[in-house]
């Protein structure tokens, strides 16, 4: 059974969007925001790796094609 998402103290859930395309990340922004989820995003993945250290988020939006280092490279660091 998937394990429920977490949520902030604001009682919102969060998801990281990890994306080097602008145009899906604010389609992305647009929907996830219309469901009331709070949105982390990074446009490369020394940012994401930065957000997942932090605090981690309740789901990981993941493009694996990304500048430096690249999406299997984060999912190895988590």
């Amino acid at each position: 059974m998937p394990e429920p998402m977490k949520t902030n103290t604001d009682g919102k859930k969060t998801i990281l969007i990890v994306e080097d395309d602008l145009f899906l990340i604010q389609a992305y922004k647009i929907k996830f925001e219309k469901e009331m989820i709070n949105i982390l995003m990074a446009s490369d993945g020394k940012s994401a790796i930065e957000f997942l250290t932090k605090d981690p988020p309740s789901v990981v939006l993941l493009d694996l094609m990304l500048p430096g280092v690249n999406g299997f490279d984060i999912l190895a660091a988590i």
